[in-house]
């Protein structure tokens, strides 16, 4: 074999790589510019939805497959300008080849609003605070809020919060929320007044005057959401002298009423019931008289004696006369002048005024040989009159004698439920023990034999309501009466 030269071999070898190059390039420039395939149009989606899927986008060019890369941008920040960018890009070898989908969003839809629901609120309680809820899939949202309140009156109101939410792009949504203030409530009385603070609502009270009972606005204390109040005080006399049919002299209801500007209306009332068992005064009842012999008695004045008592207006009192001649002698006389008053409740007050003659002779008066047969004057018990008596000294002289009185005590008095009363008795006789009630009805009943003597009885009212009662001892030597109360 012939072997070549080291330099001809290199020529050859340098020959075959340039032909080599030249094939290839030759080649590259038939390739032509890279074609991009399945590229998307520009296109518009509602704001918030999702972006579309990235499509298969591919590159060809005369010389078969490109590699293609993609990527993505966003621009602008509002409703309008926010866009992105796709971007495919296909690198060939005589070439590259770009191309763009733009996606843009538009925006047609209000933003989110939640306000609170609609509600009632009394008078005097908090506002819910005023929270709201707004958001937008796109942009920016502004949330506004007005409020408007229609008066009712003084304590009620209509109050409407009215949220306004816009978004970038001037979608606008409007909601609103109610609040009905209302008051149902009527106004608390409260009584303030040490004298008054413990009584219960609608109770009776017993009041042994004839004073007529006023209540004051000082009385009492009101509280209410309104700042306006029509606050009243009354006295309102509801029986007047009717003693003998109630019991009682007069009858009040008291009372105060607070309406707010609402028309709730609160009312605290009680009743006073007046008692009178204070006996009447005379005034100028003439003193005794003794005449001289053949001297007249004095005229009789009808202005000269009054009568007042602390119910009752009338002031002239009834007026008698009796006059006892001595049988032997009628120019010898005794006259009797009395005066009685009697209220309107029963209680009563008698008096006297005795004119003898020189020699009249007294102890006819006690002995019942005259016109004026029995000598013990004596009014009820009740009216706290004294028992008066005529006798004779032996020294030609009369003298009227008080006579002891026939005592009734009751104690405790007032009670809650037991009292005992005590009594004399001068000889023995039976005796009626009567209680009764303020409408005069019997509610305890007992006859009995007692010999002479001191005596305690003890009575149980436990049973019976308080109020006011009337204890009556009757016998034959007559009738003691007494006053008692039963308290709670």
């Amino acid at each position: 074999m012939r072997k070549m030269k080291p330099e001809f071999l290199f020529l050859k070898f340098s020959t075959l790589i340039l032909t080599l190059a030249l094939s290839v390039s030759l080649q590259a420039q038939n390739c032509g510019i890279p074609v991009l395939n399945n590229v998307p149009q520009d296109i518009f989606i509602d704001c918030g939805d999702d972006l579309p899927a990235w499509p298969t986008v591919t590159a060809t060019d005369l010389c078969g497959a490109v590699t293609v890369t993609r990527e993505q941008s966003v621009t602008g920040s509002k409703c309008g300008t926010y866009v992105y960018v796709r971007i495919w890009t296909a690198v060939g070898v005589t070439g590259t080849t770009t191309a763009r989908q733009h996606i843009r969003f538009h925006d047609t839809t209000p933003p989110v609003l939640v306000v609170p629901e609609d509600t009632v609120v009394q008078c005097g309680e908090a506002l819910p605070a005023p929270e709201v809820y707004s958001d937008d899939a796109c942009s920016w949202v502004d949330t506004k809020l007005e409020v408007s309140i229609t008066e009712h009156n003084e304590c009620e109101y209509t109050m409407v919060r009215t949220w306004t939410a816009k978004d970038g792009c001037g979608n606008a949504i409007q909601k609103k929320q109610v609040i009905e203030v209302v008051d149902t409530f009527a106004p608390v009385i409260e009584v303030v007044n040490p004298k008054l603070k413990d009584i219960e609502f609608g109770e009776e009270i017993a009041v042994y005057d004839c004073e007529s009972p006023q209540v004051y606005l000082s009385d009492i204390k009101v509280t209410d959401c309104c700042a306006e109040l029509d606050i009243e005080a009354y006295d309102q006399l509801l029986i007047n002298g009717k003693c003998d049919k109630y019991g009682f002299y007069r009858k009040w209801k008291c009372g105060y009423t607070a309406t707010d500007d609402a028309g709730n209306t609160s009312e605290f009332y009680f009743f006073m019931v007046l008692y009178d068992e204070e006996a009447p005064v005379l005034h100028n009842v003439p003193d005794d008289v003794i005449l001289e012999c053949g001297e007249t008695a004095p005229e009789y004045d009808p202005d000269l004696v009054t009568a007042s008592d602390n119910c009752t207006r009338r002031t002239r009192p009834e007026f008698t006369e009796e006059i006892a001649y001595d049988p032997s002698d009628s120019s010898n006389f005794a006259i009797r002048r009395s005066w009685y008053f009697e209220d309107d409740c029963g209680n009563s007050v008698e008096e006297y005024q005795w004119i003898l003659s020189c020699l009249f002779d007294t102890t006819m008066m006690t002995t019942g040989d005259s016109t004026m047969q029995d000598s013990m004057m004596e009014d009820s018990t009740v009216g706290g009159s004294t028992p008066l008596a005529i006798g004779n000294s032996g020294s030609g002289l009369f003298e009227i004698q008080e006579i002891a009185k026939q005592k009734l005590d009751v104690f405790p008095n007032p009670t809650t439920g037991y009292t005992s009363i005590r009594f004399n008795v001068g000889k023995g006789e039976q005796f009626k023990i009567q209680v009764l009630d303020k409408l005069g009805r019997t509610v305890l009943s007992n006859v009995r034999q007692y010999d002479k003597g001191d005596y305690t009885e003890s009575l149980d009212l436990s049973p019976f309501p308080a109020g006011f009662y009337s204890i009556i001892i009757t016998g034959e030597s007559g009738t003691r009466h007494a006053n008692l109360i039963k308290t709670e």
